[in-house]
């Protein structure tokens, strides 16, 4: 009975694009910044995570959004959060909607991974997603992960997951392609298929690299692989018809778009369909849109009275406008992807930044990932990325 009332909301919700009671239906809640590895790629580690939100916080933000059905929990690290445990407790708890939680990991603490996992499925949650985050073979993930061994913890952590066969959890390696990286995925899933009997390549997920002022604190390094990635994405394009396939697949289907662009293809759900909160319960629309909309300690830790202002109500007025930077990461395209599918938004053309159609200035507070290297190639690499194309359907 409890697995058919959240199947029944998890379908209303994407129906809706909203919750039941009008609020986003997937929350992103960054619970720390504390990691330990030390990415190249991100400076997340870098960024002190002082005052993070208590067990007690956190239970009255999800009393005010009890409708959710779907929570990203991420960091830094999630499980370096000595705590983890008891928070997942509360979010099937206080969640008593809530269909899916996913949760990426270095694989630096597989312990307290498997506790959270069997708490959340105690819990009633129909479905957890693992994403243990492999970004090359040992000697280029250990270089970009900055720590000697980070590749033997991923593979452990993995190792432990399957072993656990735990109902209703699934585990995947997921990596993000780089520019330092993309050149080395079959290297990647040869490794790990050797350190992980049985796995296969549908037990692989990628997606591409992307720049975020407020979160991943990484601007200008131009995260985004050059259009040699699209090789990648096409050689280990899910081909399935379950769900997390079909989702992955119309995701990567749209990397080409997204590339020429730098718009999301779809029109972007952010602040209908989803929310992003950080360690400090400071809400912004999304991992990418450096837009504070306002302190949640300081609205009586109710997501609803900061969603309901009218900074909250003219970044969503910016988001559809397309008053912002753009991006095509998973965390924020799979909901754009849902309401395309459910509410018929209609495909967005390719329009080059700078178009009248879109302005080539972002303005500098909400610039937080397009580096100036590629604005200045965008619209040169549209001739390039048509061709490539071609050339993967050959």
């Amino acid at each position: 009975m409890i697995g058919l009332r959240r199947g029944l909301a998890l379908a209303g919700a994407l129906r809706r694009g909203t919750a039941a009671d009008g609020l986003p239906y997937k929350l992103t809640l960054i619970v720390t910044r504390r990691c330990p590895t030390r990415c190249s790629f991100c400076s997340i580690w870098k960024t002190p995570s002082p005052d993070e939100m208590t067990l007690q916080e956190w239970d009255k933000v999800l009393f005010s959004a009890s409708r959710a059905v779907w929570v990203n929990l991420s960091g830094g690290e999630v499980f370096q959060r000595p705590d983890i445990g008891d928070l997942t407790e509360i979010l099937a708890r206080r969640l008593r909607h809530l269909y899916l939680v996913d949760f990426p990991t270095t694989g630096y603490f597989p312990e307290r991974t498997l506790d959270a996992c069997e708490r959340l499925v105690r819990g009633g949650v129909r479905k957890v997603l693992v994403t243990v985050s492999l970004d090359g073979p040992p000697d280029v993930h250990d270089r970009l992960r900055g720590r000697d061994g980070a590749f033997e913890r991923a593979v452990e952590a993995m190792r432990a997951l399957r072993a656990a066969k735990l109902p209703r959890v699934s585990a995947y390696f997921g990596m993000t392609l780089f520019p330092d990286n993309h050149g080395v995925a079959d290297e990647t899933v040869a490794a790990a298929r050797a350190a992980v009997p049985g796995l296969t390549e549908r037990d692989f997920h990628f997606n591409i690299g992307m720049e975020s002022g407020h979160y991943y604190k990484n601007l200008g390094i131009d995260a985004t692989p050059p259009l040699a990635a699209l090789k990648v994405l096409e050689r280990y394009r899910r081909r399935g018809l379950d769900p997390v396939s079909r989702l992955e697949r119309a995701y990567q289907n749209r990397v080409p778009r997204y590339l020429d662009t730098g718009r999301s293809p779809v029109p972007c759900a952010a602040l209908r369909a989803s929310v992003f909160v950080d360690p400090q319960g400071v809400v912004y629309p999304c991992s990418i849109f450096d837009r504070p909309l306002g302190s949640l300690r300081e609205h009586g830790y109710d997501l609803r009275q900061v969603l309901g202002g009218a900074g909250a109500r003219q970044a969503r007025k910016d988001v559809v406008a397309e008053r912002c930077p753009g991006c095509w990461t998973p965390c924020e395209a799979y909901q754009s992807l849902f309401a395309h599918w459910t509410r018929s938004s209609p495909e967005r053309p390719p329009v080059p930044s700078g178009s009248p159609d879109r302005p080539a200035e972002v303005p500098a507070a909400t610039e937080t990932r397009t580096s100036t290297a590629r604005a200045g190639t965008r619209t040169a690499t549209r001739a390039p990325a048509e061709e490539a194309r071609r050339e993967q359907s050959r």
